[in-house]
């Protein structure tokens, strides 16, 4: 079977049924990105560079009309069910509280009784650990609080498998992710069996966090305020046909204005600049994972899909005297 790559950016319910004849069952690779918008990766036409994601555009599919539930709890529940999420447990309050989903089977654990080796690494919001939900090996939070990157103020806590897991002093997030991913695939690789691997990223959900000589790399593309970044975006977006080029850019929303208008244009800039670096290591992550599937040869026999559970988050406000509007590196503790 050919590889395909699917590239989903808005969507929420993946299914997965018939994939055509083949010899041997597919390996598969979800990765889902947090608050990311939808333009926020080069496929869809961002200057963030993200050319591992776009290579799943590129050689795969690369969608232009994809759902989800506009926000992370019913949307990694409809994602990993396949069901709308009100029929998880979710009642449309406190959304983002884990729900007993004890009524529901998860795609884990149908993959798991159909003999693939499955792992999860990532943000998990069950009531139960993720190995009793289907998953052979997890590493990952119990996402229950306030988020931080860092290691100094850290509300969630940290598991390898059932046990817990103390973060380091040099802790970075979405760093510690990529590795025990990475790990989890060149032990699955070696197997003869199907393997499962779930990456569920924090990154880039609020707040905004990286470590400063990844957010040096982005600091030049905001200097020009993000009116400018919108406009040239759309003008990607029409050329490579992702929208129509009758299609104008939506009405600003009443509280925001130009961004020449604000009065800490240089504290604006820098905000985009810490996403941007955040976005970034998503991509370098899968491209380790993508590195180790190309050497273990199963590139043609390996399914790999991206997606985002809702678009960009609007904490933080677009004024430092805002609450909460820390941003860099382990400046803010707020969700």
């Amino acid at each position: 079977m050919k590889r395909r790559a699917l590239c989903l950016l808005v969507g929420t319910v993946a299914t997965f049924g018939s994939v055509g004849e083949a010899a041997t069952r597919p390996n598969i690779i979800l990765i889902l990105a947090d608050d990311l918008g939808w333009s926020d990766i080069g496929c869809y036409g961002s200057e963030i560079p993200t050319p591992h994601i776009d290579s799943l555009a590129h050689d795969g599919l690369c969608f232009t009309q994809f759902y989800n539930n506009g926000i992370c709890g019913p949307t990694r529940a409809s994602l990993l069910t396949g069901l709308y999420c009100q029929q998880t447990g979710h009642a449309g309050d406190h959304w983002n509280q884990p729900k007993d989903h004890s009524k529901c089977v998860l795609f884990s654990e149908v993959l798991q009784r159909a003999g693939y080796h499955t792992m999860m690494v990532g943000k998990w919001q069950g009531r139960d650990s993720a190995l009793d939900r289907g998953f052979g090996c997890f590493f990952g939070p119990m996402c229950q609080g306030k988020v931080s990157y860092f290691h100094e103020v850290q509300l969630n806590p940290f598991y390898l498998d059932r046990d817990p897991w103390e973060l380091p002093e040099d802790f970075y997030m979405t760093d510690a992710f990529n590795d025990y991913a990475a790990d989890f695939l060149r032990e699955a690789v070696q197997r003869d069996d199907p393997f499962l691997l779930y990456v569920a990223h924090l990154a880039p959900h609020w707040p905004l966090h990286a470590r400063e000589a990844e957010t040096g790399a982005h600091r030049h593309r905001y200097r020009s305020g993000w009116n400018a970044r919108r406009a040239w975006r759309h003008r990607r977006q029409i050329k490579s046909g992702l929208v129509p080029e009758a299609w104008e850019p939506t009405s600003w929303p009443k509280d925001v204005r130009p961004a020449g208008t604000y009065s800490h244009r240089r504290w604006q800039a820098e905000r985009m600049a810490v996403y941007a670096a955040q976005v970034a290591s998503i991509d370098l992550g899968l491209g380790r994972l993508l590195k180790i599937v190309d050497e273990s040869d199963q590139r043609d026999n390996t399914l790999v899909m991206f997606l985002s559970d809702n678009g960009a988050s609007p904490y933080g406000g677009v004024d430092p005297t805002n609450e909460g509007s820390g941003f860099g590196p382990n400046r803010s503790n707020d969700q």
